[in-house]
């Protein structure tokens, strides 16, 4: 028999995230349907026409989804997907973070600055919040736009080329995460008649507290590297 084709990995991914988006749009909110274009094309909002009278489910199947978002095959893979305020279906890829309407399942907005983003989080009642690899971003929910701008070299000065890793977890406006940067540790002073030793290069790695609303770091304390 012939071999069973395998299947597209970005095609799966894409699949996953529609299925996602689908099933956040149907149980969390409600509104007006919307017809998905295929793959690459854009969701048109209907909700100026007249909503088509609901099919009986079956037992033992889903409902429905009020909507279905396809992730455009033209863009990299997701990376990160967040509900923000149940309002906002936020997703990073490697080039942008965008918006999709969780009423409408409507992209609203794309933002370059958010590439490789996390996953975005709710600054407040107003802003959406991103960290990405260079810096903090804080967007409008409306357009994507960018409110505010730390960048870690500004925010860390007294750490030069912090990296920051993937946030460890957030209560209320704080977030927790590590960062690690690189130093040049002396050798010792030699011995008389010692040859002096090489300067070493150590990285070192802090756990931060950070509110997000106020934009200030809270706290910070050391930990092991690695």
């Amino acid at each position: 028999p012939a071999p069973a084709p395998v299947p597209d990995p970005a095609a799966s991914r894409r699949t996953l995230l529609t299925i996602a988006a689908a099933a956040v749009g149907g149980l969390i909110v409600g509104g007006g349907s919307v017809a998905a274009l295929g793959s690459g094309d854009t969701a048109v909002a209907t909700d100026d026409k007249p909503a088509p009278k609901p099919r009986r489910t079956l037992p033992g199947q889903p409902p429905e989804p009020r909507w279905i978002y396809t992730h455009p095959a033209s863009e990299s893979s997701p990376l990160t997907t967040a509900v923000w305020r149940d309002k906002l279906l936020v997703v990073t890829s490697e080039s942008q973070a965008s918006a999709v309407d969780l009423r409408t399942g409507k992209r609203l907005w794309q933002r370059a600055d958010g590439a490789k983003g996390q996953a975005a989080l709710a600054a407040g009642a107003d802003l959406v919040f991103v960290a990405s690899p260079s810096e903090f971003l804080w967007l409008s929910p409306k357009n994507g736009k960018v409110v505010h701008r730390v960048r870690y070299t500004d925010a860390f000065g007294d750490l030069p080329g912090l990296a920051v890793g993937p946030l460890a977890g957030n209560s209320g406006p704080v977030i927790w995460f590590t960062g690690s940067h690189t130093v040049t540790v002396k050798a010792p002073k030699p011995k008389k008649g010692k040859k002096k030793g090489k300067d070493k290069e150590v990285v070192q790695a802090h756990f931060f507290a950070y509110d997000i609303v106020q934009r200030k770091e809270l706290w910070r304390t050391p930990v092991p590297a690695g």
